[in-house]
């Protein structure tokens, strides 16, 4: 899984200094279909493997008990079977299973969610003003969505993962759109940073002032 994880993170690596290096000279990268297939999957990855969202989605107690339902339903329909399914409740048995079973789910891409991005299509944040930076959390990927409606193929709603102090990418709101949008505003900088610190339990950036701010703020 790792290894896995690694070449995807390897390939996305040269997509980003691609983006990185044509966002900072005010040019659209040149990506192709292939390359933007791959960065959808790479923030989608992003979001999915984080323990942050991991323990959001399902926590361990919530493992533990859909594995306590499950082994009373397997001891109801194959009773006959009862010494095997018993010996699924080992401590052992049961983390290695829960774990396969997580990091089985994190090797899937999800069709549906990189057909939603494929209809939002590439925006690129660069901020203009020379003195503020994003900041980065543990949740790599941070959601801002209107009135609780959660759904992406509502253009109101956002994602973005911040990929340099000034850059983040995300979605777009419209098909085989790729766009950049300078950020000139302090208060649109400040509303993403305080997303982003707000959606993880750990985040950093490159000025302690700002880190505080956030986590201390008036």
């Amino acid at each position: 899984m790792e290894a896995k994880l690694s070449q995807l993170e390897d390939h996305a690596d040269t997509i980003i200094s691609k983006i990185v290096n044509s966002v900072r000279i005010n040019k659209i990268p040149d990506l192709s279909f292939e390359e933007k297939e791959f960065l959808y999957k790479f923030i989608y990855m992003q979001w999915k493997r984080v323990p942050d969202l991991r323990n959001t989605v399902n926590t361990s107690a919530e493992a533990d008990v859909m594995y306590k339902n499950l082994i009373n339903e397997l001891h109801t329909l194959l009773p006959e079977r009862r010494i095997e399914i018993s010996e699924l409740q080992n401590r052992n048995t049961k983390s290695r299973i829960i774990q396969n079973c997580r990091v089985d789910l994190l090797e899937h891409f999800g069709e549906d969610v990189l057909s939603v991005f494929r209809k939002r299509g590439i925006a690129m944040l660069k901020i203009v003003a020379k003195d503020k930076k994003f900041i980065i959390g543990s949740r790599p990927v941070v959601k801002l969505t209107i009135n609780g409606d959660y759904n992406l193929l509502n253009y109101q709603n956002e994602l973005w993962l911040p990929i340099a102090s000034d850059i983040a990418v995300g979605l777009d709101t419209s098909e085989n759109a790729c766009r950049i949008y300078p950020v000139t505003s302090r208060e649109t900088i400040r509303s993403l940073n305080m997303a982003i610190s707000q959606q993880n339990t750990i985040f950093a950036g490159e000025s302690m002032a700002l880190i505080k701010s956030l986590a201390y703020p008036k």
